[in-house]
């Protein structure tokens, strides 16, 4: 068969097509002559016939596409790691396509023998004997161990193309002003859902859940240790001032290039983002991987489906690796910057008593106290990183700050003396903080808040006996996050209240 320049990639498939549909005809056209004079159900002994003959002129053309192909070289050169993954796109193409075709041809052959047996009255067991053998010279054919062997060889290519570009991918990675994320993340998920398309298209299950599983790998191996070794470099502590062009140049194999700290922060932030954007691709992934499915696979056994779900679980799954970086990463940044941010501030807060009397507590409300400038604090330092971060990310930041700040600022409280002034100007405080930090983030973070705001309350009675007002039965939807004794002990922080009063109280 002659083949024009354009169709010469594909050259070995088009002659498997065309074999294929001159079997297809062959059954086509004798299919009534032999139903005429034999009857219903020598179609499976034609198909053995004709079969054998599909076989030898398969393996003939595999035999010279493998010659063509250079098909033992090419293995050799990827089992030493030295063969270009680009070269590989034609080559893989083909082999889908080949396998499509036989896939293909091997399910008309056994749906026209099926549906000529079940038209034949026999016994249950000759008819199950029959669709074995049917099944048998669908799946023991020749032709189909040929295919297994390929489909075998593919996915060993295809494997290895998945790791060798997702290293290319890693070692150009780039990033600009424009852009939160690098370009590692477009570049590592368009060539995994290349390989699993392509996968998708040879219409083998096995050669699909082979190519996801290697999928996944590729991705923990390639991709997210990668980005692990970059987040453990840690985030620099110190003022974050407004340089992100600084993180335009490359970013090689997660060394840092410059020595400038300014950059080392821009680039932790970037890796940041990067898990955190890899962790929606690997939904979009999957999802895009599930809708294709139907087209593309036809599966006829439930242990067929099983499998394939089990595989698109695990690369689901993948997601939470993505997420659990994200983690790693916060922490690292909460250690390095929130912390040591925060614990001046609480300095200042623990120098204001809030043992005070009316003139104090009317010029605490006039001037700016701790609570004006530490606002004013966190609104810049929220700026220095809101630019950025994903907005995810922000969210999750300020979310992080928050946790650290009510985690501080409870410990200082018990540190700390209240009269009822003082407890009224800790609750404007409260409200003040918790009013800003609400309008800087689309998270609910009240309930990071509730301990506190319990505090505020406790620290806001009248007398001592007042928390049975709001405890126990009386407590309405309120769930106290306070233990009995943690509200004991709030109470002592009230220089007015009587401990003994205090210890008796039955909560």
């Amino acid at each position: 068969m002659q083949s024009t320049d354009k169709r010469a990639g594909v050259i070995f498939s088009d002659l498997m097509e065309s074999l294929f549909e001159n079997i297809a005809k062959a059954i086509e056209i004798h299919q009534p002559l032999i139903e005429t004079k034999y009857g219903h159900g020598w179609l499976l002994t034609f198909a053995k016939c004709v079969q054998k003959e599909c076989d030898r002129q398969a393996r003939r053309i595999l035999e010279e596409f493998k010659s063509r192909r250079r098909f033992d070289h090419v293995i050799s050169k990827i089992q030493e790691g030295i063969y270009d993954p680009k070269s590989l796109d034609v080559l893989l193409g083909e082999m889908t396509m080949m396998n499509a075709k036989c896939e293909l041809y091997l399910r008309f052959l056994k749906r026209r023998v099926t549906s000529d047996l079940e038209n034949v009255t026999m016994e249950k067991t000759d008819l199950e004997s029959n669709l074995a053998a049917t099944e048998d010279l669908v799946r023991r054919c020749d032709l189909c161990k040929e295919m297994q062997v390929i489909i075998g060889y593919y996915i060993m290519m295809e494997e290895y193309y998945m790791r060798e570009m997702a290293s290319k991918a890693a070692s150009l990675d780039v990033s600009d002003a424009d852009s939160l994320t690098s370009s590692i993340v477009d570049d590592t998920f368009y060539l995994v859902k290349k390989s699993i398309r392509r996968a998708l298209s040879s219409s083998s299950i096995d050669g699909v859940c082979a190519v996801i599983n290697h999928a996944c790998s590729v991705l923990d191996e390639k991709f997210i240790e990668l980005l692990r070794a970059r987040l453990k470099l840690g985030y620099p502590s110190g003022t974050f001032s407004q340089a992100y062009t600084l993180v335009s140049s490359s970013i090689q194999q997660g060394k840092i290039q410059s020595s400038d700290t300014e950059q080392s922060r821009l680039q932790f932030l970037l890796t940041l983002n990067n898990s955190e954007a890899s962790s929606e691709n690997i939904q979009t992934l999957k999802s895009s991987i599930e809708s294709e499915i139907p087209r593309l696979l036809s599966s006829d056994s439930k242990h067929t489906d099983e499998k394939l779900e089990s595989c698109l679980t695990d690369l689901g799954q993948m997601t939470k690796r993505f997420k659990d970086l994200v983690d790693f990463g916060f922490d690292q940044l909460r250690s390095s910057a929130i912390k040591s941010k925060l614990k001046s501030s609480m300095e200042q807060f623990l120098s204001t008593s809030h043992n005070i009397d009316e003139e104090t507590f009317s010029e605490y409300e006039a001037e700016d106290t701790w609570i004006k400038n530490f606002i004013v604090m966190l609104d810049t330092f929220l700026k220095g990183f809101k630019p950025y971060l994903t907005p995810s990310n922000y969210d999750k930041f300020v979310a992080q700050l928050t946790a650290e700040l009510t985690l501080q600022l409870e410990k200082a409280v018990f540190k700390m003396a209240f009269n009822r002034l003082g407890g009224l100007l800790f609750d404007k405080e409260l409200r003040a903080l918790l009013g800003y930090l609400a309008n800087v983030t689309t998270w609910t973070i009240r309930d990071k808040f509730a301990r506190l705001t319990q505090m505020a309350t406790i620290l806001n009675l009248d007398q001592v006996s007042e928390i049975l007002d709001y405890w126990g039965s009386n407590s309405g939807p309120v769930t106290w996050r306070l233990t009995p004794s943690e509200v004991r002990q709030v109470l002592t922080l009230r220089v007015d209240f009587g401990h003994e009063e205090i210890r008796h109280l039955k909560l």
